[in-house]
């Protein structure tokens, strides 16, 4: 029973030594479990789970924090840093190059008008400045089939030719690395710029021609290439700036450069008259795209 109340005598020693201590400038001394300092006051509990009581900073001659206590202050005051962010943007795909050739006569041409996209982004922050980037993108380009049509009719001098068609359309996920600069002169606004890789995949769009020389002296025929997809590798760089609205959301502007070679090796031309052949096409794609976007933001002590 001698050793039980030893025990116990120095559980109790051993809380007492746990506990923070507040001293007043009256002398008092406040044995208690401190919550939270600032410059203005001191928030505490007498007991656990007591109500909570709070002391002006003016009125504390000084105070004594436990190990248990300093450590759950320092995560508390510790800053939060950016973890990760997930952002949502859109914009205008500006062709160039051969993507972007009208000429009808060119198989280097990909005819392709402006396109629109859509990329959603997540970024994890390696450090304050550089983080790991995964980017879904989703891209697309009408084709100027009027000047197939146009090509057609002024080769023949008719104008009995018509085509049409599908799409471009560039769909997947690209990795890579991001970099966040914050620009002092202006609080919230940062440099942000990114290198991406990966291989997305490219949709040859379904493309026909239809009419004839001489409807007189010639039946109309329709000739189709068949859509079909494969995948390749792509190659994507951006500039912009990124500005915090508040802690959490931050809108986004950039620009960004895109470049691809997809080849298709299962295209099926077949014709009304019964003719069919299986082709292979190559596209140059490049781009210069534009655009805006807003950004979730995410934390961690």
């Amino acid at each position: 029973m001698k050793y039980i109340h030893l025990l116990f005598f120095f559980v109790l020693s051993l809380s007492g030594f746990s506990q923070d201590v507040i001293t007043t400038k009256l002398g008092e001394q406040i044995q208690c479990h401190i919550l939270s300092i600032d410059s203005i006051k001191i928030i505490y509990r007498l007991k656990y789970e007591s109500p909570r009581h709070e002391i002006k900073m003016v009125d504390v001659e000084n105070y004594y924090l436990s190990k248990v206590t300093a450590a759950e202050l320092e995560w508390i005051n510790r800053p939060l840093k950016e973890f990760f962010s997930l952002g949502f943007s859109g914009g205008i795909a500006y062709p160039v190059g051969d993507f972007a050739s009208m000429d009808a006569n060119s198989e280097l041409s990909g005819l392709a008008f402006r396109g629109y996209f859509f990329n959603a982004e997540l970024i994890f922050k390696l450090s304050k400045y550089i983080g790991l980037n995964a980017t879904y993108m989703n891209q697309k380009h009408a084709l100027n089939y009027q000047t197939v049509s146009n090509s057609y009719n002024t080769f023949y001098n008719t104008t009995n030719f018509a085509a049409g068609g599908g799409d471009w359309l560039i769909s997947g996920i690209l990795l890579g690395l991001n970099f966040d600069l914050p620009l002092k002169d202006t609080k919230g606004l940062s440099l942000t710029g990114s290198i991406n890789l990966g291989v997305p995949k490219f949709t040859f769009p379904e493309q026909f021609l239809e009419g004839s020389p001489n409807p007189q002296l010639f039946n109309t025929t329709r000739i189709t290439l068949n859509e079909t997809s494969t995948n390749s590798g792509a190659f994507k760089a951006g500039l912009g700036l990124r500005y915090k609205l508040n802690q959490y959301i931050a809108l986004t502007f950039s620009g960004s450069y895109f470049s691809a070679r997809p080849a298709f090796f299962d295209i099926t031309l077949s014709a009304s008259n019964g003719y069919s052949e299986i082709l292979s096409y190559e596209q140059q794609m490049r781009t210069l795209n534009l655009q805006g976007g807003i950004s979730f933001l995410f934390y961690k002590k």
